[in-house]
């Protein structure tokens, strides 16, 4: 007891091989309550004056996709400021195992494959997040969405979100993502080997234009998920803060509860503790996952500016995008 007293830490982990879990105490699940309430007074799809980049995400699925646009400053901080699913749906709460309607419930895709219902879509949102000139605060200067990600995990539409970003019309600012688990367990991205014509940085990887299906990102969703969290539990004003937009009586209800949907595990895994985040059973996490991406891409994607175009038909054009200006 002399011992443990004198030093507990020390005693659990020497004398009991039990070491106390070193996450930190703010690796929790979100609030949503505390989400939900932090708004800026600006208007939807407004840019707060101190934000300097505009990034996208999209999330893909059998019936509804969902999509996200976010303003970032330099602190790393800023706010959401458009965010919604396709079809738009006529209720304020909602899951995404009920929509109403569906894609297949629109005039416009009914009878036709699901791959044509999902393209359509794409198409569709590529135009009101691409397409669209969102105002700056103050300033009313124009700015457009620098680089938006696709989700290519969903299985039966990875080869399609491929074929969308090589031939939208929007192609050079579109890529598409993959989301990679990457536990205690598991080598962190540092250790991978580079491949010619690869790029990498902390957390993340874009293939060359020579891979089997194209250029395309990679990412640790919880190195990312742990930033994007981050950021929605700092305070107004402090640096780093996330905010949303003032939604008036609707609210943010259901998006603080996608935020809130899944929690962090600290797991200690050679040599390094990470938090592996886990979803709760039942609960829709598909904005979650917008931001966790949209992070990535805000926090890194001007390391990108050198490849022009992300659809370059050929790997020599790839290759001169990717030089310096």
């Amino acid at each position: 007891m002399h011992l443990y007293f004198r030093d507990p830490g020390g005693f659990m982990a020497e004398y009991m091989n039990t070491p106390n879990d070193l996450t930190p105490a703010a690796s929790t699940a979100l609030d949503p309550a505390l989400t939900a309430a932090k708004i800026t007074n600006l208007p939807r799809g407004i840019v707060p004056r101190t934000c300097t980049r505009l990034v996208a995400f999209v999330d893909v699925g059998a019936h509804l996709l969902w999509y996200m646009v976010v303003a970032w400053d330099e602190r790393f901080g800023g706010s959401i400021i458009s965010y919604g699913a396709f079809p738009e749906q006529a209720r304020p709460y909602f899951a995404g195992s009920d929509p109403r309607p569906g894609l297949a419930d629109l005039s416009e895709f009914r009878g036709k494959a699901q791959s044509a219902a999902i393209y359509g879509a794409l198409s569709a949102i590529a135009g009101l997040v691409l397409g669209a000139a969102y105002r700056q605060e103050d300033t009313g200067s124009e700015m457009r969405v620098e680089r938006c990600l696709v989700d290519a995990n969903w299985g039966p539409g990875t080869d399609l979100v491929y074929e969308f970003c090589r031939r939208s019309p929007y192609a050079q600012v579109l890529l598409p993502s993959h989301g990679k688990f990457i536990g205690a367990s598991s080598n962190s991205m540092a250790t991978w080997q580079v491949r010619p014509g690869e790029r990498a940085g902390l957390g993340w990887r874009i293939s060359p234009a020579s891979s089997a299906r194209g250029r395309h990102v990679t990412f640790d969703t919880n190195h990312f998920k742990t930033f994007a969290a981050d950021r929605v539990r700092t305070p107004a004003g402090a640096a780093g803060c996330l905010q949303l937009f003032d939604a008036g009586l609707i609210g943010h209800r259901l998006i603080a509860d996608h935020f809130a949907s899944e929690y962090p595990v600290g797991v200690t895994g050679r040599g390094r503790i990470v938090p592996e985040w886990k979803n709760l059973p039942g609960r829709d996490n598909h904005w979650w996952d917008c931001l966790t991406g949209a992070g990535m891409v805000g926090r890194y994607g001007r390391e990108w500016r050198h490849t022009a175009s992300f659809g370059a038909a050929t790997e020599d054009q790839a290759q001169r995008a990717l030089r310096p200006t």
